[in-house]
């Protein structure tokens, strides 16, 4: 009899996670909790989901630890909080986020993951049913946009025999201060990527595995080609029709860097390849994948 795994996901949009998940699920019998109110056809008919809120408390929370956290554990979160900064108009808003950077700056600010603890230690655990499963899989970044279960992994300490485990998604991920350690293992991409966690967060080697990194399962693609290939990973996630201007420009950096490798493969005729890998997240124009597909020396993973 399979265990039971519970997974909690908040972006469908990502394939690279629907198969980590489908491969998943032919060893755990899988049960998804999500937030989303539209969730793919396929998902709900292939797994059980629980839709998940947030009570008001909830939210004050939230709003609390967002406000109050340290930033400056971590060179990328203070670069995305000083380009919040100066792009915040909302002069209440604007105002909350300075006095976040400066108390931080002298270190007065606990980071997110002690401020949830201290709080959830508050409030009844509501999920019942995590006493039905084996294992709670979520992922270690705290925010909402990709994790929105919070409630239930601050609030299941009472659940002894349920094993939680904190899913490092991207390497990058390591730098992030705003982080769920609150867990009895973390999974990892390599034995160099665990290295550098346990080292930078202090976490014991033993509770540290390592997985593969699914991003790049198209790899295994090469083996199977014959013709020399350029690999190209898009790695910037936003839109090409984002408002933010700077925003939209990262996502069109990455295209314009898969033309130029095309028309110098071209210009030089080489016997060369190139393997692209769209950013999971991003939402490109049709004019541009047209564009890339035509290529005839070109595929989109």
């Amino acid at each position: 009899m399979k265990k039971k795994l519970l997974i909690a996901i908040e972006n469908f949009r990502n394939i690279f996670i629907l198969l980590f998940i489908s491969n998943l699920s032919k060893k755990f019998d899988v049960t998804i909790v999500s937030s989303k109110d539209r969730i793919p056809k396929f998902i709900k008919k292939k797994y059980k989901v629980i839709k998940i809120d947030k009570t008001l408390i909830e939210k004050i929370i939230d709003k609390i630890c967002i406000y109050l956290s340290n930033c400056h554990g971590s060179h990328k979160q203070l670069y995305y909080l000083k380009f919040q900064i100066g792009s915040e108009k909302n002069f209440v808003k604007f105002f909350l986020l300075k006095i976040k950077y400066l108390l931080s700056k002298i270190n007065l600010l606990p980071n997110s993951d002690t401020l949830y603890n201290f709080f959830y230690a508050f409030i009844p655990n509501k999920h019942n049913y995590l006493k039905n499963f084996n294992y709670f899989l979520y992922d270690f970044r705290v925010s909402d946009e990709h994790n929105f279960s919070k409630s239930i992994i601050y609030g299941s300490k009472n659940f002894k025999n349920l094993k939680k485990i904190s899913w490092i998604y991207s390497w990058d991920n390591t730098f992030i201060y705003s982080s769920i350690f609150k867990a009895d293992y973390f999974l990892v991409w390599s034995k160099k990527l665990k290295k550098m966690f346990t080292f930078r967060h202090k976490i014991i080697s033993k509770k540290v595995i390592v997985n593969y990194p699914i991003q790049f399962q198209y790899l295994k693609k090469l083996n199977e080609k014959k013709s020399k290939t350029i690999l190209f990973s898009c790695s910037y996630g936003s839109s090409e029709k984002n408002p933010e201007e700077d925003m939209k420009w990262y996502v069109r950096d990455d295209i314009q860097m898969i033309k130029h490798i095309h028309q110098i493969i071209l210009k030089k005729k080489l016997n060369l390849k190139i393997l692209v890998r769209l950013y999971p997240s991003t939402n490109y124009t049709k004019k541009t994948l047209n564009e890339l597909i035509k290529f005839k020396n070109l595929e989109i993973d």
